[in-house]
């Protein structure tokens, strides 16, 4: 349980179903607008879309996707890109008319906004569709080696070196992290904490400038189920030459090394 003057927003899942159980309880998800505040969630107050507009939002991105059937086609009309995906939904198209004529640079950052929580809205069904795979991954991956065992297969031996046998459908992000992050830090407080599941993140992190340090889980934590260290770190804003540099706040992260779980 998190101390109560103390905001840690998992990062990059969105979904409890991707997480492991036992890191549930340490901070809360990031809720993009589809869903009501619910004690494990934390919804900004910033969003430009409410609840409605968002679910409007993804119904027209199901339906625009449906369409097409191969990527040529969607590249044959001329949506190259995903920004040109996003200003085609009547969503954007209206935002774009309603705010004709007003002062472009507030246009600009509000477009952002919407833009960052689309991304955000779109990521979150993207790991709800990948905790809907997980068991016929797992489903799958048993059935194989229960039809190889059958037939005396042994993956190990060089002439079934070429089978393909892998039906891992753990992919928990969809999106660069990097562009994630530029979404999720839109909508933070400046006093919020980001949690990391991935190590590999928490590496390019460090590549970005983020230094890790030790800390005491007492500081965020009134009650922790792990043996283990706690690092903290920030990346400052002003990221020169790269895709962080879009990124106007400094952000604090927290990276639990795990030794030994409770029990």
């Amino acid at each position: 349980m998190n101390k109560d003057n103390v905001l840690i927003i998992h990062f990059p899942i969105m979904l409890d179903d991707l997480l492991p159980e036992s890191f549930r309880p340490l901070a809360l998800l990031l809720n993009p607008g589809l869903y009501d505040q619910t004690e494990k969630s934390f919804c900004p107050d910033n969003l430009v879309l409410d609840q409605a507009g968002a679910k409007t939002f993804l119904t027209q991105s199901i339906q625009f996707g449906e369409q097409f059937r191969k990527p040529a086609d969607m590249a044959y009309l001329g949506a190259l890109k995903s920004n040109d995906f996003y200003s085609d939904t009547s969503l954007s198209l209206g935002w774009q008319i309603s705010t004709y004529g007003q002062d472009k640079s507030e246009n600009d950052a509000r477009g952002e906004y919407l833009k960052a929580q689309q991304l955000l809205i779109l990521e979150y069904i993207f790991e709800e569709r990948t905790a809907e795979l997980g068991p016929i991954s797992a489903s799958l991956g048993s059935a194989w080696m229960e039809l190889d065992s059958t037939l005396g297969i042994e993956r190990g031996e060089e002439e079934f070196t070429a089978l393909d046998r892998d039906y891992d459908f753990s992919v928990n992000t969809s999106a660069n992290w990097k562009k994630l992050l530029c979404a999720f830090a839109l909508f933070l407080p400046e006093d919020a904490f980001l949690l990391l599941h991935d190590r590999q993140i928490a590496n390019e992190l460090e590549e970005a400038g983020v230094v890790w340090e030790k800390s005491g889980s007492e500081k965020y934590w009134n009650t922790f189920p792990f043996e283990g260290e706690i690092l903290k770190g920030t990346l400052k804003s002003g990221q020169k030459k790269t895709y962080l540099g879009r990124i106007k706040q400094d952000l604090d992260f927290l990276l639990v090394n795990i030794l030994k779980e409770e029990g």
